[in-house]
């Protein structure tokens, strides 16, 4: 699955940038890992056979091990997690008010007090986003940032919607298999962006991405609001959808490299 993958994104020029880079990580992260289905049937010959560790039937790593880390959002589930305002609109159209700032090599917008993000902590992991579509686009770069240049594992745990593509994900890291290739330096920056379609309860945009020998590429992104914050919603297959674009045409500029 891993070579029909790359070979189909050989043939349109970009699979060998940083952009498609993530993608197949996304991808190898999740080939092999068993699919969950209801996860009975715990013994303790399958805990003792995974030295300590209960497995369900096939190797598989329970449910709980992967759904119960982040508990939901107790109270109002519309309200932001940290207190940012809501925000009426449901277009996009011009770039939000926001400063730049590095995410390793990576550009990102920030407006504390209006988009997010409302917390950073001591590590610099950035969270909670306003429920707007400036704070969702402003989540989506962060996510991205994150995962390609900052704590990979924690952004797949924290910042990702549940369903089948981030319990895949996060099965993936619980058997210790790495979310990014060893010595591989992602260089990517965000040129522009569209808004596809906004909700209340989730957002589709399409961000463009150039990487520093010029190439650009199309990198589609939802998000669902869930517990107080935006969350990146994880493709079951593992291919976010990457694509070359020759410009930036249909796009809002928007970066801040």
């Amino acid at each position: 699955m891993d070579s029909e993958f790359l070979s189909q994104h050989d043939r349109v020029g970009f699979a060998v940038s940083a952009a498609l880079m993530l993608a197949l990580t996304l991808a190898a992260a999740m080939i092999s890992v068993p699919r969950f289905g209801p996860v009975s049937g715990l013994t303790g010959e399958n805990k003792e056979a995974s030295g300590g560790r209960e497995t369900a039937p096939g190797g598989a790593v329970p449910r709980s091990l992967v759904l119960s880390d982040r508990p939901a959002q107790k109270g109002n589930p519309g309200a932001s997690v940290c207190g940012l305002p809501a925000g009426n609109e449901t277009a996009l159209g011009a770039r939000p008010a926001g400063n730049w700032q590095l995410v390793g090599s990576m550009a990102v917008p920030a407006a504390s007090r209006t988009s997010g993000p409302g917390t950073v902590d001591a590590t610099g992991f950035r969270t909670c986003f306003a429920r707007s579509p400036a704070g969702a686009l402003f989540a989506a770069a962060n996510f991205w940032a994150t995962g390609l240049n900052g704590d990979a594992d924690r952004a797949y745990r924290e910042l990702t919607a549940r369903g089948p593509g981030r319990d895949a994900v996060l099965t993936g890291i619980a058997l210790g298999r790495p979310l990014a290739p060893p010595g591989r330096k992602i260089k990517l920056q965000f040129k522009g962006f569209i808004l596809r379609a906004y909700e209340a309860r989730a957002a589709t945009f399409d961000l463009a991405v150039q990487r520093d020998d010029g190439s650009m590429g199309s990198l589609p992104t939802k998000l669902v609001w869930e517990d107080g914050d935006w969350k990146v919603v994880l493709p079951g297959s593992g291919n976010p959808g990457v694509s070359q674009i020759a410009n930036l045409r249909e796009y809002i500029p928007w970066g801040g490299v």
